[in-house]
Formats: C-alpha cells, structure tokens, sequence
C-alpha cells in the first residue's frame, strides 16, 4: 500500500519538493538500500520514464515504530518537524495468523495513536488520522 501511495502522489504531483519516508532496518539492509530496492520494481517504470529524477525527491529516515519517538534522532525530528505538511502512515504488519492478530493490532493501531498523539500539536492534518486509528482501537477491543 505505501509504495503504491508513494508512486501515485510523486506521479500525479510532481511540483512535490520532497517525501519523507520512515524506514526501519531489516535483514541486513540500511532504510536507504530498503528504499532503493523499493522504487525498483515495475510499479515505478512510468514515474522512471515521465520524471528520471523522482529518486531524488524521496528522502528514507531511518525509523521504528514500535520504539519510542519512532526511534528518530533528534536531528531527523527536527528536520520532520520543520519540513513536512502531511502524514500518511501505511506501516502495519502483515502477518495476519491468529497467534498474531493480537500484536497487529497494537503495532498498526494503539503505537501509532500513541505516536500520532503529540504530533497533532506539531503537524498539520494529522488529526483525521489520529481519529481513524481511535475508532479502529475501539472495534479492535
């Protein structure tokens, strides 16, 4: 879902200047390499034909959700602080067996409503997010 969201939004809006993208690592892998591989695939080749620079308005910070303050140094919180307008959150877990539906729904809702809290005070439009992840923590209970 994110990559599709991220391929849309630099496509159809290119006077985009930048998209920040929280990056956690992985098996070996730096968020930056995670990010390459990424824009890699198919999905990308109309936005690689119709904007060959598009790689370099995608910005990867590295992150973890399920850490506090999103692991983010302070540096890199300030920059998200001072730099970005939207929040669009499409981490979630994806292993859907029944021993994990419990630990989904508190990595992909209650760690994001916790996260999101705070940040309605610093970024604009988070809140209808924030409202959303409310009403799925009500339901997953």
């Amino acid at each position: 879902m994110g990559k599709v969201l991220l391929e849309k939004l630099l496509r159809s809006c290119p006077k985009v200047k930048a998209v920040y993208i929280l990056v956690r690592h992985k098996a070996g892998q730096t968020p930056q390499e995670r990010m390459e591989e990424m824009i890699s695939c198919k999905l990308f080749d109309r936005l690689r034909d119709e904007q060959p620079e598009f790689k370099e308005k995608i910005i990867a910070v590295t992150s973890e959700l399920t850490q506090s303050e999103l692991d983010l140094s302070e540096q890199d919180k300030e920059k998200l602080i001072d730099c970005i307008n939207i929040v669009f959150h499409c981490a979630a877990t994806v292993r859907f067996n029944e021993t994990q539906r419990c630990c989904s729904v508190k990595c992909d809702c209650h760690t994001t409503a916790h996260h999101l809290g705070p940040a309605n005070e610093e970024f604009g439009g988070v809140h209808a997010c924030f409202n959303s992840i409310r009403l799925l923590q009500s339901k997953a209970h």
